[in-house]
């Protein structure tokens, strides 16, 4: 077992004994962060509990330590097969001392993470002899007897019979977690598991501000909904069909119901049905009443490319979206524009790189700028970034083209990051493209546009403006960043 501790102004990874010799103050009494790597088995066979209560940490407290991760992982695979005996009330017994003693060396513990490494003994079927194939819930004891004062926890198990550990007292009654801000729970589906666990009246998390739940849901019910609709803030679900259908049957999201929610975050789950929901416009619109009032959407998910203009009156009816992520979604320029229209609010856009038509009318290439100027500017006045996703260097041209034509009808839009691309290249293509026929009649709307992406490094291309007298006299500066983030 490995203890590794750090404080405020370093971090190091040593055995418990070894103090902070440059400060002359023994480690363990400046740290704010502590981290135990152990082997299971360790804990169950009752080694975990010798060692701390042996000679080197025997009266050893962490007076300042708040946030205690457990790493649990598996012994090196034996050269032969090693099976173990171990009694459920031996076990029982031992994770309960064991607790108890983390418990007084952390006597002001408000965050527990606990991460489980993937077991060589999951075959092991036998939760009365072995019970590391049950994903370890016991430990979860430690969570509960400290949900009084918990702030934060994080749990990633490879099972989620973990869950009942986490809920569920040894009598029956529901453990409440009073005090948890945030809750992060990602856990493996277990083979031959077809009924999720369920707590008809327990409310766990009832002043939860961020809630995330990976992977599948985990719960038989709404359960880590219940009680938190006035302090939700921000979450981050991995949907399948299950939940879909806890949430609508349980009517969990209403247009007036979680006030102060501002970031609703959903995933690709790949067990969600399709058919589930009639339409597209059935689906968004279910999405979208998920907090409905949050400001920040983000859609990890493919919605339909060429027949989106029928999902852009859905987007309408949430006017308060001012940060939106579309991941996966592959769209038409127009579509864009239909989108900052419909969007009185949008700041700030996440898409992959759209293509440029066709567009509605027919109208041809060349013909593009005066075309979007004529039908659509000015739109999205609150516009401001649009952050283009892994652009190949072959459609650097293409995202040039469609950030310019956005950057006409735009009156604020002033900061685009295209990831992957070369400054050579870009400044290359710019030059190409400002001076164009196309382009130059309208050069004189341009006002000011930041190209980059990473933080790390800016480059000026004024000097590709040089040519254009028109262009010149309107922007103030161009950047370019060579690195994407």
């Amino acid at each position: 077992m490995q203890l590794n501790i750090s404080d405020e102004y370093r971090t190091r990874s040593s055995w418990l004994q070894t103090y902070a010799r440059d400060i002359g103050i023994p480690a363990h009494l400046c740290a704010k962060e502590l981290a135990i790597r152990m082997d299971m088995l360790d804990v169950y066979s009752g080694d975990a509990l010798k060692e701390l209560s042996g000679d080197t940490y025997i009266n050893c407290t962490f007076p300042k330590v708040r946030s205690i991760k457990f790493v649990l992982s598996d012994s090196p695979e034996p050269e032969e097969p090693t099976f173990i005996a171990i009694t459920s009330p031996d076990i029982k017994s031992t994770i309960s001392a064991f607790v108890q003693r983390i418990r007084q060396m952390t006597p002001m513990m408000k965050e527990i993470c606990i991460s489980q490494a993937p077991s060589r003994y999951g075959e092991f079927q036998n939760s009365f002899n072995f019970d590391y194939a049950d994903g370890g819930e016991q430990i979860m004891e430690l969570a509960r007897r400290n949900a009084s004062t918990l702030q934060l926890l994080k749990i990633n198990l490879n099972s989620i019979t973990v869950i009942t550990g986490l809920i569920q007292n040894v009598d029956g009654s529901y453990a409440q977690y009073p005090c948890l801000h945030t809750f992060k729970l990602s856990c493996q589906r277990d083979s031959g598991v077809s009924q999720w666990p369920e707590f008809p009246d327990a409310v766990p998390f009832p002043r939860l501000r961020c809630l995330d739940i990976g992977m599948v849901n985990h719960f038989g019910g709404d359960t880590p909904f219940r009680g938190n609709a006035a302090t939700l803030e921000s979450l981050t679900l991995l949907p399948d069909s299950t939940i879909f259908r806890i949430l609508r049957e349980g009517k969990v999201f209403t247009p007036t119901s979680h006030p102060k929610l501002q970031q609703v975050n959903l995933g690709l789950n790949l067990e969600f049905e399709p058919n589930l929901f009639g339409t597209d416009v059935e689906y968004l619109r279910f999405v979208l009443s998920i907090g409905a009032n949050a400001p920040v959407r983000t859609i990890t998910d493919s919605l339909t490319g060429p027949d989106f203009r029928s999902l852009i009156p859905v987007f309408g009816e949430h006017t308060c979206i001012q940060v939106l992520t579309l991941d996966y979604t592959h769209l038409h320029l127009w579509n864009v524009i239909a989108l900052v229209t419909a969007l009185p609010l949008l700041s700030d856009l996440h898409t992959p790189l759209p293509v440029l038509g066709p567009w509605p009318d027919g109208v041809a290439e060349h013909e593009l700028f005066a075309y979007v100027i004529a039908n659509y500017a000015p739109t999205g006045r609150r516009f401001r970034c649009w952050h283009l996703q892994s652009v190949l260097s072959d459609n650097i041209e293409n995202a040039i083209c469609c950030v310019l034509l956005l950057a006409l009808v735009c009156p604020n839009f002033d900061y685009a990051a295209i990831g992957g691309t070369s400054c050579e290249l870009f400044m290359a293509l710019m030059s190409q493209m400002i001076a164009a026929d196309g382009f130059r009649p309208h050069a004189s709307r341009l006002r000011r546009l930041l190209f980059g992406g990473s933080k790390n490094e800016i480059r000026s291309v004024k000097s590709v403006l040089a040519a254009e007298e028109a262009v010149r006299a309107r922007v103030a500066r161009y950047h370019m960043e060579t690195d994407y983030e």
